[in-house]
């Protein structure tokens, strides 16, 4: 009856009940929520064995790596920088688009039939065809690009895309509920399908599993029209329970989570606190603040309270902010601001 997340979980705490002495993990972080994600980086790094650690978690990635090595073309270089300044590097290379696929195939270097046993002796759509035998006509032959990774949209199906790996021509499929994107990163070359502008391209219809109305999304739990502060993430027809950060409700106009005032809820139930009348005395006004606990402060935006929380290694100060200490200072003195509670 364990989510997936939960049998993680399971599996950590297993793990390290046995006091090993070699960790292997491919992708540990997988139905993991940001909280473990951090609570297992800090595992990582107080861990004293050897480990091979596999993963595409930029969060676990930026937390544990001490040395960033780029394997390209053959070679090995220090990467002289963050894995975030490395992930804006690859978000530049212009190796990953052109404009349409017709103006790729015609520098293509193989012919129609070779393309059609490349993509597993699927007929390739009318269109695709009459567009390849015309540049076929007229050039004699086409061209895949011996180097690097090139992806094109379909012309009719939002859902596919062509891709060219390594001079490799390949006709790929988004799974239900996403679509093409050249900077998709839920699957792929896909995104959430309400991400992407398929114009007059088609979407498939749905296809629904218990909690789940696509394949792959996020979706509200329960009736949209009541306030809610969880939602659930579907990866291949399975709902990951989600829950928002404290004082805030999901929003499904973006798929995430925002202020009550914005999604039309109250907080003051929420939150125990009611913000007070035009309090001019507040040297904040007009966006008053008040002390909620050691690690969290409220903001009165139009009459409306909003739970500021801070940061792992942070207290809220007597002058009501965010100030960074110490974990043992946190621990041992903890300093407690005066209180407003109305």
């Amino acid at each position: 009856q364990l989510s997936d997340g939960q049998r993680c979980r399971v599996v950590f705490a297993w793990l390290s009940w046995q006091v090993p002495h070699l960790l292997l993990m491919d992708e540990p972080t997988n139905h993991l929520d940001i909280e473990t994600i951090d609570a297992l980086a800090d595992a990582i790094k107080d861990f004293e064995g050897g480990m091979v650690l596999v993963s595409h978690d930029f969060r676990l990635i930026s937390q544990v790596a001490e040395e960033i090595w780029v394997c390209e073309k053959g070679t090995t270089t220090k990467w002289n920088g963050t894995i975030q300044t490395y992930k804006e590097h690859l978000r530049k290379k212009p190796i990953m688009k052109m404009p349409v696929i017709i103006e790729v195939k015609v520098e293509l270097g193989i012919g129609l039939r070779q393309i059609e046993t490349i993509i597993g002796n699927k007929v390739l759509d009318s269109s695709i065809q009459q567009v390849l035998t015309r540049q076929q006509s007229t050039t004699g032959q086409f061209h895949c690009p011996p180097e690097g990774i090139y992806a094109y949209e379909h012309p009719k199906a939002c859902e596919q895309y062509y891709l060219c790996t390594n001079g490799t021509l390949t006709h790929e499929f988004c799974p239900n509920g996403l679509a093409h994107a050249i900077d998709g990163a839920v699957y792929g070359f896909c995104a959430y399908h309400w991400k992407v502008d398929c114009k007059d391209r088609t979407l498939p219809d749905p296809i629904s599993t218990h909690g789940c109305p696509y394949q792959f999304g996020i979706f509200n739990e329960g009736d949209p029209n009541v306030c809610n502060i969880y939602f659930s993430e579907c990866l291949w027809g399975i709902p990951e329970r989600k829950e928002c950060q404290k004082g805030l409700f999901y929003d499904d106009r973006i798929k995430g989570c925002n202020w009550p005032d914005k999604v039309g809820c109250s907080s003051d139930n929420l939150l125990g606190f009611s913000c007070p009348h035009e309090d001019k005395t507040n040297k904040y006004y007009p966006f008053p603040r008040y002390f909620y606990n050691n690690h969290a402060i409220i903001t009165c935006v139009d009459n409306n309270p909003r739970l500021i929380n801070c940061g792992d290694e942070e207290l809220v100060s007597p002058a009501l902010t965010c100030e960074g200490i110490h974990k043992e200072e946190t621990l041992s003195k903890p300093r407690l601001a005066p209180i407003h509670r109305f």
